[in-house]
């Protein structure tokens, strides 16, 4: 495996992407706790912010967006504005990624704090006494990623019909795992920090829907190469 001192000088070269829209409320207090643990353990890594401000939030668009604005990259980090990762599985993640040509996740489990232990946390406050953790999951595809740049070509990059809340992070997962031959992952915990949740998250949401939808189809196809590529090129003809 690549020493992770070579990928902070860049060699192989890393950048980090964060899918981001200001709420000028909760959301940018989470963010501006993230943001300085990634400065402050990576410092060698670009970070940038993916935005996008026309129509509803687009995590597919913002992600693709920040991903072109970064500076010339081998493997990009893909990290939530909400997930605490720990610097070492972070390095970790961006070493797999370059060592196995995979995407790689950088934890085992995702787990889900409640509000108290979140502003505790962001403030800096002794550790809570009682549960801290609202819900955990051992298969969530989504936090924080990386992903080696021809993998990132051969996919295109994130599906931007996804709009709204939901499922574009399962459709790249299928994609990624299924054209790079699998995925990793690297053992341990990420956190992801309470917010309120989006409107959009619901099962009524004609997006959410649609969303779902068009994942069921990627997940349809899921280990097809031929099926994959054909659900990928039809984001050309939507796009002309």
């Amino acid at each position: 495996m690549h020493n992770p001192s070579e990928l902070v000088e860049g060699r192989p070269s890393v950048a980090v992407v964060v899918p981001r829209r200001t709420d000028n409320g909760p959301r940018d207090k989470l963010w501006e706790f993230i943001r300085q643990q990634w400065l402050t353990d990576h410092p060698g890594w670009p970070l940038v912010e993916g935005f996008h401000h026309d129509g509803p939030f687009n995590r597919a668009t913002a992600i693709n967006r920040g991903a072109n604005l970064a500076p010339p990259w081998d493997v990009l980090v893909i990290a939530d504005a909400d997930t605490l990762v720990p610097k070492d599985q972070a390095q970790a993640v961006a070493a797999l990624a370059i060592d196995h040509g995979r995407l790689t996740l950088a934890y085992e489990r995702y787990v889900s704090l409640t509000h108290q232990a979140t502003q505790r946390l962001i403030s800096g406050g002794p550790p809570l006494s009682g549960s801290t953790v609202r819900w955990t999951m051992e298969n969530s595809v989504s936090g924080c990623l990386a992903v080696p740049r021809v993998l990132w070509l051969a996919v295109g990059g994130f599906d931007e019909r996804f709009v709204g809340w939901g499922y574009e992070d399962r459709a790249f997962f299928v994609a990624c795992d299924t054209l790079g031959g699998g995925h990793e992952r690297v053992p341990g915990n990420v956190q992801h920090l309470w917010h309120p949740r989006p409107p959009e998250r619901s099962e009524q949401h004609p997006k959410f829907r649609a969303n779902r939808e068009l994942c069921r189809r990627y997940k349809h196809a899921h280990g097809d190469r031929d099926a994959i590529r054909s659900i990928l090129a039809e984001r050309e003809v939507t796009s002309a």
